[in-house]
């Protein structure tokens, strides 16, 4: 990790409260204001994920409606709402650090609805865009979980962890993988 290597970082997570929601206005501003000030050397992100899910039962999204599905439950309509708020934030802030030449990663599982979304299936139009897949199971956990990652300004050759063990068996540590 970069802060076991001796790196300041600052995590935008909406479970750690208010002043780490980038959703929120005010922490949004503030964090585009450093990366456009060069006060951020790097950008890391990967927004939650539930609502972008092709496994989700039943379905809350579909090719036809990315951003939602117009027949969904109420308590449904508030996930989706702010995950495809979130997805808005951080397509802002790596488009903004890839177009200013600061090295940035977008990561999400490989299968993901989010892929087709705009603003971000346009980014690869950014200039100094690269993108590899990379399997979880190879950093340590249970499944395998195929992961996009598409980054600027950075080499992900040194990313590139894959399993290649057979009939669900991970390369790496030889045990099972779940899920």
């Amino acid at each position: 990790s970069l802060r076991r290597a001796g790196y300041r970082c600052i995590v935008l997570d909406s479970e750690r409260g208010e002043h780490h929601d980038s959703s929120c206005s005010v922490v949004r501003r503030m964090f585009m204001g450093w990366v456009s000030g060069g006060c951020i050397r790097g950008v890391w992100a990967s927004p939650s994920g539930a609502s972008w899910s092709r496994a989700r039962q039943p379905p809350i999204r579909s090719s036809q409606h990315i951003l939602g599905l117009q027949q969904m439950s109420s308590s449904d309509q508030q996930p989706v709402a702010h995950a495809n708020h979130a997805m808005d934030q951080v397509a802002a802030v790596v488009g903004l650090a890839a177009r200013l030449h600061i090295p940035c990663v977008f990561e999400h599982t490989a299968s993901s609805w989010i892929w087709q979304a705009p603003p971000i299936y346009i980014m690869p139009a950014i200039a100094g865009h690269t993108a590899q897949v990379v399997h979880q199971c190879r950093f340590g956990v249970r499944w395998k979980k195929p992961t996009k990652i598409w980054g600027w300004h950075v080499c992900l050759d040194t990313a590139v962890r894959r399993c290649t063990g057979k009939h669900g068996r991970c390369s790496h540590s030889r045990r099972q993988h779940i899920g």
